[in-house]
């Protein structure tokens, strides 16, 4: 079994015969189309006058704020309400299932070097969305049923079902019983070693974090000495700032998303070489 350093060193290499714009594009497109999906139906939902629970709870927050009571919604509402509040979950389930599945496509062709319709066989969750959802639900009340135990166990089975999404995709027939079945199977006496991994990213992007935020501290100074002399130098100076902090996080978190998430699929192939994983023999 790797070592996570040696993981992660191989994590980088992929990235960088070129899978690193694939995966982050892939990524990009899927969560922006489950943006869209979620502001057409709130769209939809006010254009028909349907209620739905984030409107109840602004109501909520805003009778309070004036002083004022906020009176409970009839049964009919009230099932109306979590009817809307249902149908939107589902729909990101849905296509939150779908763009995991699509991640784990381009991220297993990345392992294989496979560049072949990397990016249409990542919309593979379309062709199949029943099969996805139903991955995502059962995996969810699968942890949900092991938290209520403890917080401990309920960890324990996120670490377990962890390699679900990897296996689905190399086997898109597996059911989803099959694919959490054999994730478990393959997991066994690598949690710790999974959950190491996930510190070092958890540590590492919080100083990441610091060292950019501190960067940005020391230039809002240097700009603030240098333009305080100058009227108009000193909003030129603040939207300059605004926009190199934008930027700054909005590359920090993109990097390391896709940093984070080759270094799972890595450590999917490393765990599956040593448990001769069928996905890929």
């Amino acid at each position: 079994m790797k070592s996570n350093s040696e993981i992660r060193r191989e994590a980088r290499r992929i990235l960088s015969n070129g899978w690193f714009w694939r995966i982050a594009c892939v990524g990009i497109v899927l969560y922006s189309i489950a943006m869209v999906a979620q502001l057409l139906i709130s769209g939809a939902f006010a254009s028909m006058n349907v209620q739905t629970m984030s409107d109840f709870v602004m109501a909520k927050v805003k009778a309070a704020q004036g002083g004022l009571s906020y009176t409970l919604p009839s049964a009919e509402a009230f099932w109306s309400l979590m009817g809307t509040y249902a149908f939107q979950q589902l729909a990101g389930y849905l296509f939150g299932a779908i763009m995991l599945f699509g991640l784990a496509t381009v991220l297993m062709k990345s392992m294989r070097s496979d560049a072949e319709r990397w990016f249409a066989d990542s919309f593979g969750g379309f062709a199949r969305p029943l099969e996805v959802l139903w991955l995502i639900v059962l995996m969810n009340i699968r942890i949900f049923m092991w938290g209520l135990l403890f917080v401990v166990p309920g960890i324990v089975a996120m670490y377990r079902y962890r390699q679900a999404w990897y296996i689905k995709s190399e086997n898109p027939d597996w059911g989803a019983a099959t694919c959490l079945a054999e994730s478990g199977r393959i997991m066994k006496g690598f949690k710790w070693a999974a959950f190491c991994l996930d510190v070092y990213f958890i540590v590492m992007s919080a100083l990441y974090f610091l060292s950019i935020l501190l960067v940005l501290i020391l230039m809002g100074v240097v700009l603030h000495v240098a333009t305080s002399f100058l009227t108009a130098g000193s909003s030129l100076a603040s939207a300059f700032l605004s926009a190199l902090a934008t930027l700054s996080l909005m590359w920090f978190l993109i990097y390391y998303c896709v940093y984070y998430f080759m270094a799972r699929a890595v450590f999917y192939k490393a765990i599956c070489d040593k448990a001769e994983c069928p996905a890929e023999s």
